[in-house]
């Protein structure tokens, strides 16, 4: 990290773990699973769902017991029990759990010794709830609190929220061995507890920034570092970073976000003097942090501050030297520096009078071959055409010499669109930066360029640049594991809808050849968004004279995993539903269900049973639960068949719960006339799942009372009791 040295924390070589640890881990898993299962399965306040509740408590009063803290958590997007890193191998579902955790930003489960039901009630509460409601409350730790847990608590993703630091608070961080660990070397080791609280810490930037002031105050005053200010700064970040995430706290992406958080929320003269100085400092750079400083400055206050250290200096020559670079790390795009430099000439006029000319001058001159520096040395401007490379450099000129009309300036700079000229540029810069900082700024860039072709639905210009980046990306090319990786997540940065565009024009290509290719290469940039981009096209007809390669491509990529639809199924047209029930036979069951049961919405019938008839068919794992929540489907058709297609589970709890329903006693009924074509549709399934059962179901409907001369149960339900008596003799 430049001139500052971070020492990581050293940790002990790890050992294998121990079987019958292993093992307890999964059982714990595997139960929690399935407590959570149950919550979805069943109604609140159901039988079978206070005897799931009550095992799992006992079992878990047992466990905790002994290990006095029982902490579920996620890390490198893989689940952990016991500190134990467990697999789909060993917890059937384990990823699945992972997702649900994820989609409600809960990073960790932390089980006291103390729990009790009710907090056992809040966590299972949080974890069915849709994670928009969650969010909407101030996440799944305030969700919790809110319904009532106390011994059970959540560890959340990072999310900037806004918080003032506390007085009190920061008294109290101060006398505790987090401060000591700052300013001590060696400091002292801290435990799990103080971790986490150092973890929530640094979760809040502004108290973070008032922590860090108080350590580098305290080693300035006791003359225990010879580091400057913002040097100091640097180190203690870098040490908090260092310790959470060797004890697995946090992941080291999310890790610089919380940093890059913490450096953004310094005062903005404390942000310019710690990026002006520090500009090769890897670690900084690592954080993305000069990304997003111009925003968190603003660009007068930029102008103002940089002006006034100007103007004070000493050694002029020295800091233009870093003004220069940091210009250039912060204004790649040459009209964000069109824009901000007669701002920066009007305050360097008003800060140094007639004799900041010069200065304002040379720092022009630095831009006057590119509109970026990497390593002292000038960017080429590559293919822009020598009318253009003129136009800027007039623009410039004029710049130096024109009045402080702030409009004018921007216009005489601003009007040249160079946009297709630099995106060639930045390919080159792409192509051959140095250092990883240099070349996510350039990609940063880049991508911009490509959202402005999609914007201005320039589709060739936008595909120009999607072959380029699919070409670096590409698993042959020479292009560093981690640099395809970046450029992967890079599409992330353009809205969906501008996506969509683009497909919607490459599936017009009539060339099957070309589109194959292009298919090939979205597909690598967009995987996951791109199928459900291609699959929305595909059921909404919009590409029906490309039905076949497109039902191709649809087919050959679910054979693996569904991919997501942000629309609604039951909403889209009888026709395009269908064909994308054609594809479920190409996908994994698992997956498909949850498309398949949005579907039984549909307001075509026999669509909707289609779909219910394909969840069960399906055998997947949860196919059964999906059978069961069919049974308070607001349409009475899907109640009945769900009821029908249980006759294919032979399972006690479908056994049950079809016997329950033919005795008119399972909570689905509604105690009206529709009843009976359900209990009907039971007794049938009964009949085929256990005969023995089903015997004893039609003898205790045949022996009930009238109540006041009136039949105990329904004509219908009574000659279908007659009539299969007669049968079994």
């Amino acid at each position: 990290m430049g001139d500052v040295t971070i020492n990581p924390v050293p940790q002990p070589a790890k050992k294998a773990d121990n079987p019958a640890d292993v093992r307890l881990a999964s059982h714990f898993v595997g139960q929690f699973m399935g407590l959570l299962k149950g919550v979805q399965l069943y109604p609140p306040g159901h039988s079978m769902l206070q005897q799931i509740i009550e095992k799992f408590f006992s079992e878990l009063l047992v466990l905790i017991k002994e290990k006095q803290q029982i902490i579920l958590r996620i890390f490198e997007n893989k689940l952990h029990a016991f500190d134990i890193c467990l697999n789909s191998a060993q917890v059937a579902g384990a990823e699945t759990l992972v997702r649900e955790l994820q989609k409600r930003s809960i990073r960790q489960i932390i089980i006291e010794q103390t729990v009790s039901l009710s907090d056992i009630h809040a966590l299972m509460c949080v974890l069915t709830t849709p994670e928009e409601t969650v969010e909407s409350v101030g996440g799944a730790r305030e969700f919790m609190l809110q319904n009532g847990a106390e011994h059970i608590d959540v560890v959340e993703y990072y999310v900037r929220r806004s918080r003032g630091s506390d007085a009190a608070e920061l008294a109290e961080l101060r006398e505790s061995d987090i401060f000591r660990f700052l300013i001590e070397d060696p400091g002292p080791v801290l435990s799990r507890e103080q971790l986490r609280r150092l973890y929530a810490t640094a979760r809040h930037p502004s108290l973070c920034v008032e922590l860090l002031k108080a350590a580098v105050g305290c080693l300035r005053e006791e003359k225990k570092s010879p580091l400057a200010e913002d040097k100091l700064i640097l180190q203690l970040l870098g040490k908090i970073q260092n310790v959470l995430h060797d004890a697995q706290f946090s992941e080291e992406k999310e890790l610089r976000m919380i940093v890059r958080d913490i450096i953004l929320a310094f005062e903005k003269r404390d942000l310019l003097e710690l990026l002006l100085f520090n500009q090769e400092d890897e670690f900084l750079a690592q954080t993305g942090v000069f990304e997003q400083a111009v925003a968190a400055i603003g660009s007068e206050s930029l102008a103002e501050l940089v002006s006034e250290k100007i103007v004070k200096s000493e050694k002029v020559a020295t800091l233009l030297d870093h003004v220069k670079k940091l210009l250039g790390r912060f204004f790649l795009d040459r009209k964000k520096l069109a824009g901000f430099l007669p701002v920066f000439k009007e305050k360097l006029t008003d800060a140094g009078g007639k004799g900041s000319g010069p200065l304002f001058m040379e720092i022009c001159d630095a831009f006057s071959g590119g509109f970026s520096l990497e390593q002292d040395e000038e960017l080429s401007m590559g293919t822009i055409s020598a009318a253009e490379q003129s136009d800027i450099l007039q623009g410039l000129e004029a710049l130096k010499s024109v009045t402080n009309d702030r409009t004018a300036l921007q216009a005489r700079v601003s009007s040249y669109d160079t946009a297709v000229q630099m995106s060639f540029v930045v390919q080159e810069f792409l192509r051959t930066a140095g250092s990883k900082e240099f070349f996510q700024l350039s990609l940063n860039e880049l991508i911009d360029y490509l959202r402005i072709f999609l914007e201005k639905d320039a589709f060739g210009r936008g595909l120009e640049l999607v072959e380029f980046l699919a070409q670096m990306a590409d698993p042959e090319s020479v292009t560093p594991i981690e640099r395809k990786k970046c450029i992967i997540n890079s599409p992330n940065k353009i809205n969906t809808a501008l996506w969509e565009k683009l497909v919607r024009h490459a599936l017009s290509q009539e060339d099957d050849e070309a589109l194959g290719v292009l298919l090939k290469q979205l597909f690598m940039l967009l995987t996951d968004n791109f199928l459900g981009i291609v699959l929305k096209s595909y059921l909404r007809e919009e590409i029906v004279a490309r039905n076949a390669p497109v039902k191709e491509l649809l087919r050959q990529h679910l054979k693996a995993a569904m991919c997501s639809y942000d629309g609604k199924l039951r909403d889209e047209s009888a026709a395009g539903t269908n064909r994308f029930i054609d594809l479920f036979q190409s996908c994994s069951g698992d997956v498909a269900l949850p498309y398949l049961w949005e579907i039984t919405f549909h307001a075509d019938r026999p669509l909707a049973q289609r779909a219910l008839t394909l969840i069960a068919h399906s055998r997947a794992a949860d196919a059964v639960s999906f059978l069961f929540r069919a049974l308070e489907h607001p349409h009475k058709a899907l109640r009945v068949a769900a009821v029908e297609l249980m006759a294919r589970f032979n399972y006690p709890d479908i056994t049950s719960r079809v016997a329950l329903i033919a005795l008119g006693e399972d909570t689905c009924l509604k105690k009206e006339d529709t009843d009976v074509p359900l209990r009907l549709a039971a007794l049938q399934s009964l009949k085929k799942l256990n005969p023995n059962q089903f015997r004893e179901v039609l003898v205790e409907l045949q022996q009930r009372k009238k109540i006041f001369f009136l039949p105990a149960e329904d004509k219908a339900i009574l000659e279908v009791v007659r009539e299969q008596l007669k049968v079994i003799g």
